[in-house]
C-alpha cells in the first residue's frame, strides 16, 4: 500500500486541507491526518481493514484544548500514518477500543494522566495511579505535593480488595470461581506487577493485569528539563535494554535537529546495541528456565552476561544503566582493549549457546510445558500492536532494524527469526536464534569498525529542535521502542511520549491465558519476556 492508496481511502473521512504527505526522513511519518469525533471510528476501521497496527496514542494538554495523536503503522510494508483529533477539555471521545483491542489502555492512559473522557469505554478507569487519585500529572498546570498519610490508607484499602480492580463483567459468579493474586511480590512477576487471576480449580478463566506500581513520571520528568538532561532516564524504563533506549530517545532528537552521525560512531552504536540484545536475551533465557524448574541454565547465562558487562563497564563505567549515547555521537571511544574482549567473545558464546540448546531445546519435559501454550494469533497481534518475538512467533517478519532500518542496520547481513505456533515455545525459538543472528552482526560490525572520531564536532552545543512533532523507533529485545516528540522550539521537551513494546504485549495476555492452567500463566509470562518499569514508566 502506498501513501496515496491510504490518502485516498480516508478522503471522505478527513479534511482533504489537513492532510499532508509528510518528509519521512525530518518528522518520522510518510502521512499526517487531522480528523474529527465523529469521523474517528470510521478511521480507525479503515486502518485495520488496510492492515495497519495501532501502535501509540499520544495525548498532550495545549491550554484550552488536547491533543490525541494516533500512530498507524503496518508490519508488511513500510507506512506510518499519524492521526490527529483536537479537542476542547469539556468535549468527550469515542473510543477505538472495540475497533483495536490495545487502544483500551492507550485510552486509559489518557484518562488517568489527563482527564480526558472516552465514550463507550468498556472499561475507563485509572490504570497506572490508584483509583482514588484526584489528579492528573501530565496536565500542565500540575504541581506534586506528596503523599498524605491518608493517601497512603486510601491505597491499603484499595489493594485489600482485589475485586475491585475487576470489571464487573469479570466478578464471580460461581461458588466454585475464586481470585488468585499472583505478585505484585512474586519471583515469577520480575517485578512489582499483580496478575489478578479468576479461576475455577486449575484452570483460568480471566485476568486482569494491575500495573502502575513502579510509575516513576518519566514523561513528567522529560518536560521539566532541557533535552541533554533527559538522556539519562530511558534506560532505566527498561533496565535491560539501556545502551538501545538511549539510541531510541537520542536518535529522536537527532532526527528533530537534523544532526549526522560519524561513521565510527554508527559501528559503536550498532556493537553495543547488539552486545546488549545478547546481555538481555541471556538473562531471560536463565530467568525463564528458572520460573519452569530449571536451575543449571540461570547460571550459565549469567555468566555469559557477565562478559558483557563487563565489557559496558568499559566504554561506559555502568553495568545496567548505561548513558553512553549523545546527540552526534558517543560519550567516549571504545578502546582497544574492548573491541579485542568483543571479538573473542563471539566464539565462546556461540559455543555455549549449541551447548544451551542441547540441554533445553529438545527438553521433552520443557516441550510439553510450552508448546501449546499462550498462542497469540497475528488478528490478536494487530489489534493489540504487538512485537518482538511475540509477534515473530506467530509468523510476522516484522523487525525495525530490518522494516525500518536505522543507523547503518542496512548494510549488515542478518535474518530476522520467525516461527508459526505463536505459543511459548515458537517465542523461545526465536529469541535462541535472535542471539545467533546478533553475534552474526556484531562480528561484522568489529571487522568493519573504521578509524576516526567517535562524534560529530559540528553538533550544536544548546538543543533547540524547531516546533513540531517528530517519532524515531528501534528494535529493543522485547519489541518495538520508540519516542513521540512535541517540540515547542524551546531548549526544554514540549512532550515525550514513549512508546514500549512491554506495554502492548503485557496487554495481549489477558486474552492468551484463558482456558490454561495456573501453572501456564507463569510460562506465558516468562515467554513474553516482560520488564515492569518498561509498562509503567
Amino acid at each position: 500500500m502506498t501513501v496515496e492508496e491510504i490518502k485516498s481511502q480516508l478522503t471522505s473521512l478527513v479534511n482533504p486541507e489537513t492532510s499532508v504527505v509528510s518528509d519521512y526522513s525530518k518528522t518520522g511519518f510518510h502521512f499526517e491526518v487531522e480528523t474529527t469525533q465523529d469521523k474517528l471510528i470510521a478511521v480507525a476501521q479503515v486502518m485495520l481493514k488496510a492492515d495497519f497496527f495501532l501502535e501509540n496514542i499520544t495525548a498532550a494538554d495545549f491550554g484550552e484544548n488536547f491533543l490525541l495523536a494516533y500512530q498507524f503503522n503496518r508490519f508488511e510494508g513500510l507506512l506510518r500514518v499519524v492521526v490527529r483529533l483536537k479537542q476542547e477539555w469539556t468535549e468527550e471521545v469515542p473510543s477505538i477500543s472495540q475497533v483495536y483491542r490495545g487502544a483500551n489502555w492507550y485510552e486509559r492512559e489518557a484518562y488517568d494522566m489527563y482527564g480526558i473522557k472516552f465514550k463507550n469505554h468498556p472499561n475507563l478507569k485509572r490504570l497506572l495511579l490508584p483509583e482514588y487519585s484526584d489528579f492528573h500529572p501530565l496536565r500542565k498546570g500540575f504541581k506534586f505535593e506528596g503523599d498524605s498519610i491518608e493517601d497512603v490508607n486510601r491505597a491499603w484499602e484499595l489493594e485489600s480488595n482485589a475485586n475491585q480492580q475487576v470489571s464487573d463483567k469479570s466478578l464471580v459468579s460461581d461458588e466454585q470461581e475464586y481470585f488468585v493474586n499472583l505478585g505484585p511480590q512474586h519471583p515469577s512477576t520480575h517485578g512489582v506487577l499483580r496478575l489478578l487471576l479468576k479461576m475455577d480449580g486449575e484452570t483460568i478463566l480471566d485476568l486482569e493485569p494491575v500495573v502502575g506500581y513502579a510509575h516513576r513520571a518519566d514523561e513528567k520528568m522529560a518536560e521539566n528539563g532541557n533535552y541533554l538532561q533527559w538522556t539519562p532516564y530511558p534506560s532505566r524504563v527498561d533496565y535491560l535494554a539501556g545502551m538501545i533506549y538511549n539510541w531510541g530517545y537520542v536518535g529522536t532528537v537527532e532526527r528533530a535537529l537534523g544532526i549526522t552521525i560519524t561513521e565510527r560512531a554508527e559501528y559503536i552504536r550498532i556493537i553495543v546495541s547488539e552486545l546488549q540484545r545478547l546481555a538481555s536475551h541471556l538473562l531471560w533465557y536463565g530467568a525463564f528456565l528458572m520460573d519452569l524448574g530449571s536451575f543449571t541454565p540461570f547460571l550459565y547465562c549469567f555468566q555469559d552476561r557477565e562478559e558483557i558487562l563487563t565489557m559496558f563497564e568499559m566504554c561506559d563505567g555502568s553495568r545496567l544503566t548505561y548513558n553512553y549515547f549523545r546527540f552526534g555521537g558517543q560519550e567516549r571511544d571504545l578502546s582497544p582493549e574492548f573491541i579485542e574482549r568483543a571479538r573473542k567473545f563471539i566464539p565462546m558464546l556461540r559455543a555455549n549457546l549449541k551447548d544451551y540448546e542441547t540441554l533445553i531445546t529438545k527438553n521433552i519435559i520443557f516441550q510439553k510445558r510450552t508448546q501449546g501454550v499462550g498462542v497469540i494469533t497475528k488478528e490478536q497481534a494487530i489489534s493489540y500492536g504487538v512485537t518482538g518475538a511475540p509477534l515473530r512467533a506467530c509468523g510476522v517478519e516484522y523487525d525495525v532494524r530490518k522494516n525500518e532500518p536505522y543507523g547503518i542496520y542496512n548494510q549488515f547481513k542478518f535474518d530476522i527469526p520467525t516461527a508459526t505456533a505463536g505459543d511459548a515455545y515458537s517465542r523461545y525459538e526465536v529469541r535462541v536464534e535472535e542471539m545467533w543472528q546478533s553475534l552474526s552482526i556484531l562480528e561484522q560490525a568489529l571487522a568493519k569498525i573504521p578509524e576516526g572520531p567517535y562524534n560529530n564536532p559540528d553538533a550544536p552545543k544548546r538543543f533547540k529542535p524547531e516546533a513540531g512533532e517528530y517519532y524515531f523507533s528501534v528494535e529493543s529485545p522485547r519489541g518495538q521502542m520508540g519516542i513521540y516528540l512535541i517540540s515547542d522550539g524551546t531548549e526544554n521537551p514540549y512532550r515525550i511520549k514513549m512508546r514500549t513494546p512491554c506495554y502492548s504485549n503485557m496487554n495481549v495476555m489477558k486474552e492468551v491465558v484463558r482456558g490454561n492452567l495456573l501453572a501456564d500463566a507463569v510460562c506465558v509470562l516468562g515467554s513474553l519476556d516482560i520488564v515492569v518499569p518498561d509498562i509503567d514508566r
